[in-house]
């Protein structure tokens, strides 16, 4: 083998390398040492050093999990883990690897992996949240993982503000002047970023605010399913319903 070869595999393996190192974590979702609690309807994995935050998080969605599933009307028949950090970047590598370091924002303490939901313990400093808004968080990403199960097709939109609705994350009155209204195109977003950053989660909340008061919760329930179009729910076209949201934000935020 001559030496340009030899050095080209070398180039090759160092690559591959980086990338299974930087990927690890986003496949091992435990930390060393992690303990564990079992429950009726959750399985909650925490680090040894933070019972106390663990076993509030675990409290919250054990007792939450029922009302929730019947909420979105789903018959709960296996129990959600959810993995609980005490720091935010053993969060943060489990999204997309050691790379998310230096990218994630400040907000983003939780999320979810299909039906298991991750998130950072109610005991973490974190700028911007304290423990109420870490624990309606857990609510949140609880939300995801049953949405999960009822559609993996659901739009981020939908399933976010459907999330951030049954958290009871809502957002304040004054939403459309600190944060411009979203166009009918970011109903399509998918990228997390862009969907935070410009008030995504709190337009999403509204959003099905709007569909529960104006079209009854089992409007909301057909549109999570995804079996049937606007037309199909509604009536009326996504930019009939769009235009009719984009009124009642005038309204009442």
């Amino acid at each position: 083998m001559n030496k340009k070869k030899r050095k080209i595999i070398i180039l090759v393996f160092v690559f591959v390398m980086i990338v299974v190192v930087q990927s690890l974590p986003v496949f091992i979702l435990k930390n060393i040492g992690m303990k564990n609690m079992y429950g009726k309807y959750v399985n909650v994995y925490y680090d040894s050093d933070d019972e106390s935050g663990s076993n509030m998080v675990f409290d919250k969605l054990e007792n939450t999990m029922q009302q929730i599933s019947n909420k979105l009307n789903y018959e709960t028949n296996t129990n959600t883990d959810v993995y609980v950090y005490k720091n935010q970047s053993s969060l943060h590598i489990r999204k997309f690897g050691l790379i998310t370091l230096i990218m994630a924002p400040d907000w983003y303490i939780g999320d979810n992996k299909g039906p298991v939901a991750l998130m950072v313990s109610p005991n973490t400093d974190v700028n911007g949240h304290n423990e109420e808004s870490i624990m309606s968080a857990a609510t949140h990403e609880l939300v995801h993982t049953i949405n999960y199960r009822i559609n993996n097709k659901l739009s981020y939109f939908i399933d976010n503000g459907v999330a951030t609705y049954l958290a009871e994350q809502k957002p304040h009155e004054n939403l459309t002047e600190v944060i411009p209204i979203p166009s009918i195109e970011f109903l399509d977003v998918e990228n997390e970023l862009e969907f935070g950053n410009n008030g995504g989660y709190q337009y999403s909340y509204v959003f099905i605010e709007f569909l529960d008061k104006e079209y009854g919760w089992s409007s909301v329930i057909e549109l999570i399913q995804g079996n049937k179009s606007y037309e199909g729910i509604f009536f009326k076209n996504r930019e009939e319903i769009y235009n009719e949201w984009i009124e009642y934000l005038k309204t009442y935020y």
